[in-house]
């Protein structure tokens, strides 16, 4: 008896923390503003646009207005102006808008992730 009670104790040890398999909406959009700057150019445009333009402003929705798919997925609809570098842009190549939803959930390693979804890129001549 003092064996099943050794090996259970091991396993409920082994499960992951309630709060590790949940995505709040906060933590789902502060991840989106930290980490999506850097990377939507590349990710958005995906060719070699991305290497000189880089993300001139962003906007993800409030927390509050975000989707929950699931514990661990979260939905949230952004906007993303993309802005070419100073050569580029001498060179006549304009801003282009994208606008979207991107999806945070957890990894394997059950950390946040986003994943671009529904998203549409058009150039904006000014």
């Amino acid at each position: 008896m003092t064996a099943v009670i050794v090996t259970l104790a091991t396993v409920g040890a082994a499960a992951p923390a309630a709060e590790a398999a949940f995505v709040g909406k906060d933590d789902a959009r502060s991840y989106l503003l930290r980490v999506v700057p850097a990377a939507a150019p590349g990710v958005l445009l995906g060719d070699e646009r991305g290497a000189f333009f880089r993300t001139g402003k962003l906007w993800v929705q409030r927390a509050e207005r975000c989707r929950r798919r699931s514990n661990v997925d979260v939905t949230c609809r952004f906007t993303a102006r993309l802005e070419p570098d100073a050569e580029h842009r001498a060179q006549n190549w304009w801003p282009i808008d994208c606008r979207g939803t991107l999806l945070v959930g957890l990894n394997d390693g059950a950390r946040l992730q986003a994943t671009q979804r529904d998203y549409a890129c058009r150039t904006i001549r000014s």
